[in-house]
This record gives C-alpha cells, sequence and structure tokens, in this order.
C-alpha cells in the first residue's frame, strides 16, 4: 500500500518522504528554475535593445559632437584666457586677480578637458538630448565666431 502512495506521489510531482526528487511536470524543479531565469534574462536583453534601436542616431550630429569635444580637449587651455577679465572683476586689485585667475582658469580647464573627452567617448549614443551641449558656451571659439557669422 506504501509502495503505490510513494508510485502515485512520484506520478504527481510530489516529493517522498526524503525529499530528494521534486519534480514539476516530469521536469526538475532545478532544471525548470534555470530554464525561466535563461528565458527572463534573454527577454530583458531582447526588449532593452529594441528600445535602445528605438532611436536612431544621426550621423552628422554625431560627427559634430565628436569634433566638438576634440576642440574642447585641444583648447581647453584657452579657459584661462576667458577667465582672466572675470577673475580681474572680482578682485579688489590685480595681482589678487591674477593670482585668482590661476585657480579658477585651472578649473574650467579641467572641467571643460573632462566634457571634451566625454563627448568624445559618447559620440555614437545620443546622450544628452539630441546630442545637446553639456556646457555653454559648447566651445571657447564660440563667443569669437558669432559676430562673424551674423
Amino acid at each position: 500500500m506504501r509502495e503505490i502512495r510513494k508510485k502515485t506521489q512520484k506520478s504527481r510531482g510530489m516529493a517522498d518522504a526524503s525529499g530528494s526528487d521534486i519534480r514539476l511536470y516530469g521536469v526538475k524543479k532545478e532544471t525548470l528554475m534555470k530554464k525561466v531565469i535563461l528565458f527572463l534574462s534573454i527577454a530583458v536583453v531582447v526588449m532593452s535593445v529594441s528600445a535602445f534601436a528605438a532611436e536612431l542616431p544621426d550621423a552628422s550630429k554625431a560627427a559634430s559632437k565628436f569634433s566638438r569635444g576634440a576642440s574642447n580637449v585641444a583648447t581647453c587651455w584657452g579657459e584661462y584666457i576667458t577667465q582672466l577679465p572675470k577673475s580681474i572683476e572680482s578682485s579688489p586689485d590685480y595681482l589678487t586677480g591674477f593670482v585668482y585667475n590661476i585657480f579658477r582658469g585651472t578649473a574650467f580647464t579641467v572641467r571643460r578637458a573632462a566634457v571634451g573627452l566625454y563627448d568624445m567617448v559618447t559620440f555614437p549614443f545620443p546622450v544628452p538630448a539630441k546630442y545637446a551641449p553639456v556646457i555653454e558656451p559648447e566651445t571657447i571659439v564660440t563667443k569669437t565666431m558669432e559676430p562673424l557669422t551674423r
């Protein structure tokens, strides 16, 4: 009688007294869980790829983002020159303004170089939205070029 009960429990997917062979619809529970996890991870990857592909990058904007980054890296030292008038205006005398400009210019130079590297590394991706510049003005020469383009 006990043998019949054990066979019936095994055929229904129940565990026996030792609990060693747990089956669900004839498949081991560990194997079933592995398959479910594999299916869910593949589904997440496929959905994320299709969501990323929904916004196709514009090649000309990506190229301009890369060139903007290269320009920022190449001309980041120009921040010392552009920050000098602001440093002198906010200081009581010229000597203090020049010393203040060393620190202010260094901070702005590092910021512009870092943003330039960021633009060069992330140029294939539309980040920030639609390849917008991260800092304003987007390059050092932007202010210089404005009167010439009018």
